[in-house]
C-alpha cells in the first residue's frame, strides 16, 4: 500500500512521507519537510534506517533513529526524532 502523508510537528514545521507500506512494515519511504539535515545526504541514511521497521513500533524508531543519528553525528534543524516516529506512526 502507498501511503503520502503531511504533518505539522507541534512547533509548526511541516513533515511529508511518501511511504510503501506492506500491512505496517516500512518497504520504502522518503521524508521531505521543512527543516535542514547536516549533512544532507544524511536523509539517506535515515531512510534506510527506516525500511523493514513496523509503523506499530515508534518507540524502537525513535531509539534507533537516535542511535543513528549519534553515530553517524548527523545534525537536525527544525526535525526531532519524536517528531519523525510520530509523523511515521500516523502512516496507518
Amino acid at each position: 500500500m502507498h501511503r503520502n502523508i503531511d504533518y505539522k510537528a507541534p512547533d509548526g514545521k511541516l513533515i511529508r512521507l511518501d511511504a510503501d507500506l506492506s500491512g505496517d512494515l516500512i518497504i520504502s519511504i522518503h521524508i521531505h519537510g521543512d527543516f535542514f539535515i547536516h549533512p544532507e545526504e544524511s536523509i539517506v541514511e535515515i531512510e534506510r534506517c527506516l525500511i523493514r521497521m513496523r509503523v506499530s513500533e515508534t518507540k524502537n524508531i525513535k531509539d534507533r533513529l537516535d542511535a543513528l543519528i549519534e553515530l553517524r553525528k548527523i545534525r537536525m534543524i527544525g526535525l526531532t526524532t519524536s517528531d519523525l516516529a510520530e509523523a511515521i506512526r500516523r502512516l496507518i
